[in-house]
């Protein structure tokens, strides 16, 4: 299937993915910014890095209808979550994407890659003892190169490109997986140290189709996704084996699906949890299955109700907001609420989780769907709890708290999406 390019400049906030209002413009920065409304207007999300699911953004999945990506960027949107499905690769503006094999309102996920930035695949070629891995189409270390600071699901999207490479580089402290099939997929080898000849290996002479790179110093999540903190011990810690050994990565938000992780889906063996954190693992993608929480580290899942090999979702919480925190009570923070919270026992009690807008589909986050029995509603917000996804079914609308949410139309364990309204706090 060719591969089109396609011509464009655009803007956004260099820090991460950030929605703001309809406008013309966004700051000039490093990225892409999708828009609701053709010719770059309407609601606008800026993306610095790789975003694996649009609909755990505010923006939300399937909106954008133009986009525009800064000079020396290039953005891969996808059909699908995950970066799967039918793809376009864009490099400036575009006023309406139904000029694109895409379409509008199609896009689900996001690849960014900047030069220099750090978060895209290549760090540009022949960059050997760089952080980096290098793939190189020739054995003993020549020929064309690049240089991979991330993991890359399809070689075919590079410059050294898929079933090419001959030799590969890796600096001391990475490690690099080639595997033969996109996706990290069919045999593999891994890599400690530099090796001229494919052909002695495993995945074989000019067979590697993707490539996993893990080299810890460098900083974020290999995935450029954003769910890895970065660093060690600001997250919570999944390792392939037991004893806190193998292969590992942090994260420091929830990972519907683990399969496109360093770590990967049924892998886990053990798991690290960081003071003040709860993690909570499930044997099925998308928060499904068995599950098993922890507050501390353990050693060997195989003796939790989780089991080893087995983990495929996780939810992390890390003490973004303290819990049980009634508004205006003793401990209540000055700076303010930090959102509408739901929470899964009435009395505001249990799993609990805040937003800040609205949510198509509650069984994607954290309290779930047809979980929360109790509602907490900051002064100048507004809330409508729906029975069905998408706002609609039943509903009800809160201006304040409720305790006990058997009680309205909605009913208890019943909330399936809702609609947040804080115009007081510009949110």
């Amino acid at each position: 299937m060719t591969r089109r390019t396609l011509s464009l400049a655009l803007l956004v906030s260099a820090l991460g993915a950030a929605l703001v209002p309809g406008g013309t413009a966004a700051a000039q920065g490093s990225g892409v910014v999708l828009y609701e409304g053709t010719r770059l207007s309407g609601e606008r999300i800026g993306l610095a890095r790789d975003t694996f699911d649009l609909n755990e953004t505010a923006f939300g999945t399937r909106r954008a209808s133009s986009v525009d990506v800064a000079s020396g960027c290039r953005a891969t949107l996808f059909e699908f979550s995950g970066y799967r499905g039918a793809s376009v690769e864009v490099t400036s503006r575009i006023d309406d994407l139904a000029a694109t094999r895409l379409g509008r309102r199609a896009v689900a996920s996001v690849r960014v890659t900047c030069s220099g930035s750090g978060s895209g695949w290549g760090s540009g070629p022949g960059s050997v003892g760089s952080r980096g891995v290098t793939l190189f189409r020739d054995a003993k270390f020549e020929g064309e190169s690049e240089t991979f600071a991330a993991d890359v699901p399809d070689l075919s999207r590079t410059r050294i490109g898929a079933r090419q490479a001959s030799s590969v580089e890796v600096p001391d402290g990475c490690v690099a997986t080639l595997f033969a099939g996109p996706g990290f997929s069919g045999r593999s080898t891994t890599f400690r140290q530099a090796h001229d000849n494919l052909r002695l290996t495993d995945v074989g002479n000019d067979t590697a189709s993707s490539l996993r790179v893990d080299c810890p110093v460098s900083s974020g999540s290999a995935l450029g996704g954003g769910w890895g903190s970065g660093a060690y011990g600001r997250g919570v810690t999944l390792f392939r084996d037991a004893g806190f050994k193998g292969a590992s990565e942090t994260f420091d938000v929830d990972v519907p699906d683990l399969s496109p992780t360093r770590v990967g889906a049924r892998q886990a063996s053990s798991i690290d949890v960081p003071e003040g954190c709860v993690a909570t693992l499930f044997t099925g993608v998308n928060f499904s299955g068995r599950s098993a929480e922890f507050r501390e580290a353990h050693d060997n899942l195989r003796l939790t109700d989780v089991g080893n090999d087995a983990a495929a979702s996780l939810r992390v919480d890390c003490g973004r907001r303290p819990r049980n925190l009634r508004p205006g009570g003793p401990q209540a923070p000055a700076s303010g609420p930090s959102g509408v919270t739901l929470y899964r026992d009435k009395d505001f009690g249990g799993e609990s989780e805040s937003f800040r807008s609205d949510v198509p589909d509650l069984s994607r986050t954290r309290v779930g769907g047809r979980q929360a029995s109790s509602i907490e509603v900051p002064p100048g917000c507004r809330v409508t709890l729906f029975t069905e996804t998408g706002y609609r079914g039943r509903s009800a609308t809160f201006d304040g708290d409720h305790g006990n949410l058997r009680e309205t139309p909605v009913g208890n364990d019943a909330a399936l999406s809702m609609r947040v309204v804080c115009g007081s706090h510009g949110w």
